[in-house]
């Protein structure tokens, strides 16, 4: 039922997100910060991969143009570690973004959960969260999938 829940939220998102473009406007853009893996071992791997996965599935199948990962980075590093919504949107102005996804993955008695955030740069409108839960490491794949539709 929550994968329901989420996909049909997703959906109601990315239409919204396709709809507000007119013909020959520039569609809207995303900037897609480093996710936090929270995990007894060391998994940054899996950020990295989880990140190029969203990015790249999400600017396939939404017309939604997603800000280079390197120039992301670069901006994160400019404006130090913090995660607050003030920060996250002072990056996303930075890159001249109209959204903001962060999030994380944690890792928790062999069990994954992806949850992320998408935050309009502009403050108009709020916050929309989506997470996707994997029973290993090989449901996670999907999880990301179902985020990114």
């Amino acid at each position: 039922m929550r994968a329901k829940t989420t996909i049909v939220m997703i959906m109601m998102v990315v239409s919204c997100w396709t709809n507000t473009c007119p013909a020959g406007a520039q569609p809207p853009t995303l900037a897609i910060m480093p996710l936090a893996v929270h995990a007894e071992q060391d998994m940054d791997y899996l950020s990295r991969g989880t990140t190029d996965m969203l990015a790249s599935r999400i600017a396939a199948g939404t017309g939604i143009a997603v800000i280079d990962t390197h120039l992301v980075e670069s901006a994160l590093a400019g404006a130090g570690q913090s995660t607050d919504r003030a920060a996250i949107r002072k990056i996303g102005e930075s890159l001249r973004a109209d959204y903001v996804l962060s999030g994380s993955i944690t890792r928790l008695g062999g069990q994954y959960s992806l949850d992320v955030t998408v935050m309009p740069v502009d403050d108009k409108s709020f916050p929309v969260s989506f997470f996707g839960q994997a029973d290993d490491i090989n449901g996670v794949i999907p999880a990301i999938t179902a985020i990114a539709a």
